[in-house]
């Protein structure tokens, strides 16, 4: 099985891009939880999907809601073939974005990957990913945008991560 990470500041648009993944691909989507290995009583939902495609088993997966937990997505990121880094298009996101890149360019092995930037359809939104990937290996990501709710032009980029598994 290979595994595809959609991670981001919280309510960036992460799991409005997995509903439209696995609605193209007629997948369902299923509720994990991620348990602290600190704490058992801190834990953490999750949602992902699966589907085969080239005749190799595809996962996808996030964490949902405010989640900061490092060590969770940290266990989430540690199997990823590829990860999707999406980021919120609103001014007032701006230091969540940047803490999301600097806590993706802090692990060690570089996957394959993609930025989605989301909600740039709405009034305070005034957002070039550049800004925020400059200096880092998501620079050479290739890059999409999407508007609040609707995730179809993200998928582009995706699939093609996708496919590229």
């Amino acid at each position: 099985m290979k595994r595809l990470v959609l991670c981001g500041p919280s309510l960036a648009g992460k799991t409005t891009i997995l509903k439209a993944i696995a609605a193209a691909h007629s997948a369902s989507i299923e509720t994990f939880y991620a348990h602290s290995r600190d704490d058992d009583r801190l834990t953490c939902r999750g949602a992902r999907t699966e589907f085969t495609q080239s005749s190799s088993t595809i996962e996808i997966a996030t964490l949902v809601g405010p989640t900061q937990n490092n060590e969770m997505w940290g266990d989430l990121l540690d199997g990823a073939a590829a990860v999707v880094l999406v980021l919120d298009g609103q001014r007032e996101r701006d230091e969540a974005n940047q803490a999301w890149v600097a806590k993706l360019a802090s692990r060690e092995t570089p996957v394959p990957g993609c930025v989605v930037t989301t909600k740039l359809d709405l009034p305070n939104a005034a957002f070039a990913p550049a800004q925020f990937v400059s200096g880092t290996r998501f620079a050479r990501w290739p890059t999409t945008q999407s508007s609040a709710g609707n995730a179809t032009s993200a998928l582009l980029a995706v699939e093609a991560l996708i496919l590229s598994l």
